[in-house]
């Protein structure tokens, strides 16, 4: 077993292990100090999943962004066109804060929004209901870009990321958000029919984006061997958005990392290399409210025929 002292990367208060994950001082993120080494056990590696079901209203769509310094290149290779990576999501994300206020149940559904580049950051908790829908969120995700990269350095660590994200998607699933302010939390089921048999799926889904290999330390898939649906492997709900060319490691890890389709039974990642898939990469945002969001085939299904 592997021995690592955590520090918070605000107030750098030291603990002899993670706890919950949040400084008792400041609230901030706790992070190994040396380097993100994880104990070996796959007890410690991989959290198990609760497994008793909690039945409510609510959904939570947690939202993953690459801020590394690539980022800022150039979203469509070999094309005389101004957008950059970091636009196509900005842009996705302010249409989607615009859209998801009006959604019907807003009361009842979240948002989570996680940064990573050498480092990794929750960086909001809202309400759909509480978004204000003219709010510049485009400037919002430049801005906090800048400062993430001014303050944990440039670099890929989708370790770090996918940690902070594996820890609120348990709670969640477990019903207990009230460490973030938010009472009585209880995720909705959907009932989907697959080869003629229901299954009940919790309304978390995990978004991540990103361009890169990670870089940052040993890589740990905090979601490997995770299900929502028993009895059917790798239906995470985790999905991810590439941007760059298949010949790169960083389209391999994505392909790897992300879940599973129920339905389709395909890998839940949307490769950005076309302009026309822009809408689909906006849609991603809006199956967190979906019972089909697994995959882009979904995507794709849900943009044409929105719910």
């Amino acid at each position: 077993m592997a021995t690592t002292i955590w520090k918070c990367q605000d107030c750098e208060k030291k603990y002899k292990d993670a706890g919950t994950g949040f400084c008792k001082e400041c609230g901030g993120l706790i992070l190994p100090v040396d380097s993100m080494e994880v104990d070996s056990s796959e007890e410690s590696k991989i959290p198990q999943m609760p497994t008793s079901k909690v039945m409510g209203q609510c959904g939570l769509g947690i939202l993953v962004f690459d801020f590394s310094s690539s980022m800022g290149e150039a979203a469509f290779r070999g094309k005389d066109l101004p957008q950059r990576k970091i636009d196509l999501v900005a842009q996705a994300f302010e249409l989607a804060m615009q859209k998801l206020v009006m959604m019907s149940n807003a009361e009842n559904a979240y948002v989570a929004v996680i940064g990573f580049a050498r480092e990794a950051k929750l960086l909001k908790f809202m309400n759909a209901a509480m978004i204000d829908p003219k709010y510049n969120w485009k400037d919002w995700i430049y801005r906090q870009q800048l400062k993430l990269l001014e303050t944990s350095g440039d670099g890929t660590n989708v370790t770090a990321a996918l940690k902070i994200a594996r820890k609120l998607y348990d709670q969640a699933l477990r019903g207990n958000l009230e460490e973030y302010g938010i009472k009585d939390f209880a995720p909705l089921y959907h009932d989907i029919l697959i080869e003629d048999e229901v299954y009940s799926i919790p309304n978390v889904r995990v978004f991540l984006y990103s361009d890169g290999m990670h870089n940052e330390g040993e890589f740990v898939n905090y979601f490997e061997n995770v299900t929502l649906i028993e009895g059917i492997k790798n239906v995470t709900g985790l999905m991810c958005a590439y941007f760059g060319t298949v010949e790169e490691e960083g389209f391999e890890l994505l392909y790897h990392l992300a879940g599973t389709c129920p339905r389709h039974g395909t890998k839940g990642i949307i490769h950005v290399i076309e302009p026309e898939m822009f809408p689909y990469i906006r849609q991603l945002f809006h199956m967190a409210s979906s019972a089909s969001g697994f995959c882009a085939q979904c995507a794709k299904e849900s943009f044409l025929s929105p719910s």
